[in-house]
Order: C-alpha cells, then sequence, then structure tokens
C-alpha cells in the first residue's frame, strides 16, 4: 500500500468512527428526551390552600411560582388512587398551576362533598389547568366544583364510570381538544356559566349524553365539536324552571349516530346554527316543553331516522 491509500483508508477509518459516535449519540439524546415525557410513579397529590400548594412545590421541586407568567408545574407523574375518592385535589387555591402530562387513574370511591372518585378534582379553585394528560378508570376523569378559570385541553379521558368531565356550580371553565370517550357519560355542567367547549372528540359515551347541560347554566358555548356513538342524546339541554338555561350556542358541530342528535326542552335564546347533524336514530333536533326566543339556522339535516328538525306546539321563535 503506497502512502496516498495509506492516508486514504485512515481517512475513512477516521470517518466512520466519527460517524457511529454521531450516530450513538444523537441515539442517546432520542433516548433521553423520550424518558423526559416518561412517567414518575407518584403518591396522591392533596392540597387544600394557597399555603400547602406553595409549600409542596418547594418540596416537590415544582417549576414556577404561582403567577400567571410563571404557573406551578404539575407533571409527568403517574398516579394510581387504589380505589381512593381522588387522584390529584386541588381545593381553595387561586394561584396558577400547569397539570402536564400525568397518568391518573383508579379513584373510585364517593364518600363525601370532597371525595367523588375524580382523577384531577378541583374545589373551589382559579387558574388551574390540566394539559396533554390521561384520565381513566376513575368515577370521573376531571371533577370541577365552584371556582372559576379552570380547564382541560388535550387530554385523553375515558372509560370512567361516571362522566368524563362534570363540572358543578362552576364558571369560566374552558374545554378544548380533548378525546372524551367510552365514559358512562361526555361532558356534564350543572348550574354552571360562560364555559367554552371547544373542538373535542365525544364518541361512545355509554347510556348517558354527549354534553349535557342540567339546571341552571347561562352563556355556554359548544363548538367545533364532534359528537357520535353515543347511546344517548349528542347534546342534551333541560332547565328546571323557566328561565334556567339562557344565552347559550350550539355551533359549527358534527353530531351523528346518537339517538337525537341534540335534545332541548325549558331553554331560553339558545342559537343552534351551522351543525352538522346526521344520521341519528331518532331526530336530528328535537325540541320538546318550553323552548323560546331560539335561533335554528343553516344546520344540515340528513340521514335521521324520524325528523331532521322537530319542534313542539310550545316552541317559541320569539
Amino acid at each position: 500500500m503506497n502512502k496516498k491509500q495509506s492516508v486514504l483508508v485512515w481517512s475513512m477509518i477516521v470517518f466512520l468512527i466519527v460517524a457511529i459516535s454521531m450516530s450513538a449519540s444523537a441515539t442517546s439524546e432520542k433516548v433521553n428526551s423520550k424518558n423526559v415525557r416518561a412517567y414518575v410513579t407518584h403518591q396522591i397529590i392533596e392540597i387544600n390552600s394557597n399555603s400547602e400548594l406553595q409549600n409542596m412545590a418547594i418540596s416537590e421541586h415544582w417549576n414556577g411560582n404561582g403567577t400567571e407568567n410563571n404557573p406551578y408545574i404539575i407533571e409527568n407523574y403517574e398516579i394510581d388512587s387504589h380505589g381512593g375518592g381522588r387522584g390529584i385535589y386541588l381545593g381553595n387555591t387561586t394561584l396558577y398551576v400547569n397539570i402536564i402530562n400525568v397518568n391518573v387513574f383508579n379513584a373510585t370511591s364517593n364518600s363525601g362533598i370532597y371525595y367523588h372518585g375524580g382523577g384531577v378534582q378541583l374545589y373551589n379553585t382559579q387558574n388551574v389547568y390540566v394539559h396533554n394528560s390521561n384520565l381513566t378508570n376513575n368515577n370521573y376523569g376531571m371533577y370541577i366544583q365552584g371556582g372559576s378559570q379552570n380547564g382541560i385541553m388535550f387530554s385523553i379521558i375515558d372509560d370512567n364510570a361516571y362522566y368524563g368531565i362534570y363540572a358543578y356550580n362552576t364558571h369560566n371553565i374552558y374545554i378544548r381538544g380533548n378525546n372524551v370517550s367510552y365514559n358512562k357519560g361526555g361532558i356534564s355542567m350543572y348550574s354552571s356559566f360562560t364555559c367554552g367547549i371547544y373542538h373535542n372528540d365525544i364518541y361512545q359515551n355509554g347510556i348517558n349524553k354527549g354534553i349535557s347541560l342540567v339546571g341552571a347554566n347561562k352563556h355556554h358555548t359548544m363548538q367545533d365539536n364532534k359528537i357520535m356513538f353515543t347511546h344517548d342524546y349528542g347534546i342534551y339541554i333541560s332547565g328546571i324552571n323557566t328561565g334556567d338555561i339562557e344565552d347559550n350556542e350550539i355551533s359549527d358541530n358534527e353530531i351523528f349516530n346518537n339517538t337525537d342528535g341534540i335534545w332541548i326542552s325549558t331553554a331560553n335564546n339558545t342559537n343552534i346554527n351551522n351543525n352538522n347533524i346526521h344520521n341519528n336514530s331518532q331526530n336530528g333536533i328535537y325540541t320538546y316543553s318550553t323552548v323560546t326566543n331560539t335561533s335554528i339556522e343553516h344546520n344540515t339535516f340528513a340521514g335521521n331516522a324520524e325528523d331532521g328538525l322537530y319542534i313542539s306546539l310550545l316552541y317559541k321563535r320569539g
């Protein structure tokens, strides 16, 4: 081998060593990146005041300081509730909290006002948001009672014994981009106000409704959702007394393969516009009892087994 050939061979060897080293480094970086998102087993979290939240944030080394621009971050936990009453519980807090990439399951006890079996349970809180999480095999995926300015986004909420998301006597709840499926019911609002339900896939929810508003519910927006294969109504709206349910909007949703697509009773000032309602086993929209000042416009009906739009004698356009 002459000198020129020797130099060429050694150059090729050096190149291969560098290439292998870079490949190993890249592989290691991918594994480490994946591990950052992996779950860490954690015990049930219970917090019942701002001071408890601050103390736990210090002891757990959570990022953030609880302000709007720098919320506390609770992330990457797997929490098995082992049949307890909640997986993550926050009560009576106003500091900002983001719960990210958690997997919470087996919260199945229902033994009192603070123990409903919620994977994530909020009581009288403000500014708590759940992102990119799995809430499965609980009584409720997320249970919200009281408080305001809370929400859940881009999460999987499935196989819960009752509702995927249940909100009671609360307001300003933001629910966006979630997969809510295989629960007894999808999303339920009871006596709540000014909530937004956007871009969710809500399907195969047992014997209850895809979305239900019961009791006093006002100023909700349900927009751009897919609600399908529910064994009951796609969207169910029912006030107890006249004036309970007012000023709600249902628009740009696709609602199909339910019993009735939308069932509405004892409600005032509801806008039902630009929805695609098709292939339901009974009616596309069914109005029952006192429905007043309601706009039903620019909807598409196709393939519903009974009527596309059924309007009772008590319906008043206003």
